[in-house]
């Protein structure tokens, strides 16, 4: 099964944090913020994609048009022109989903007490295997940002190299049972007077 969905829209943000760099020649100093007035119109669509119950396929992207608003101040900072977020999973017997979601940015702007400095595009690639012990209890690993690149969000704030990540995810039987009364008296009452 496949569904694609394309959409799009226009924003105006008022006062939107900008993050300033203060720096010397060799490193950043400092931060501050400016607040500066955009207009964002975009485009994007999704991808959903299933093949039976073991593959999952979602993808979802954007391209922006941004325009900074601020009187005296043409260029838009720290916001990328697109994005892409690719995630699939693999089911694998009953119990195990293994995974890859993978998150790309395009190129932006920072501002800075030295000028424009050009950040470089964000590529942030992520495998993990997931466990399933019932319908409460799961358990996943995952290595992060396997690349190992400096994925800047900011200039001079880089995030995470490599790294691992291992949790757990509990659904009290609680929300399960609140869902079970709610299918079946709720339902039963309303749809069978």
């Amino acid at each position: 099964t496949m569904v694609i969905d394309v959409y799009g829209g226009y924003s105006l943000f008022k006062n939107a944090y900008t993050m300033f760099a203060i720096c010397d020649s060799t490193s950043v100093m400092g931060y501050s913020y400016s607040l500066h007035d955009y207009q964002r119109g975009h485009v994007g669509a999704s991808l959903h994609y299933h093949y039976r119950d073991m593959v999952h396929v979602k993808a979802k992207g954007n391209y922006y048009f941004w325009k900074n608003l601020t009187k005296g101040v043409d260029d838009v900072y720290d916001r990328s022109n697109w994005d892409l977020n690719l995630r699939i999973d693999a089911k694998i017997g009953q119990k195990w989903i293994l995974y890859s979601d993978n998150h790309f940015e395009g190129k932006r702007w920072a501002y800075t007490s030295l000028g424009n400095k050009e950040l470089p595009m964000i590529i942030d690639l992520n495998l993990g295997a997931q466990y399933t012990f019932n319908r409460w209890l799961d358990a996943y690993l995952q290595l992060g940002n396997y690349l190992h690149r400096d994925n800047s969000i900011f200039y001079g704030y880089p995030t995470q190299g490599c790294h691992f990540l291992v949790g757990i995810k509990y659904a009290p039987a609680f929300i399960f049972l609140v869902g079970f009364l709610f299918k079946n008296l709720f339902t039963a009452n309303v749809l069978n007077p």
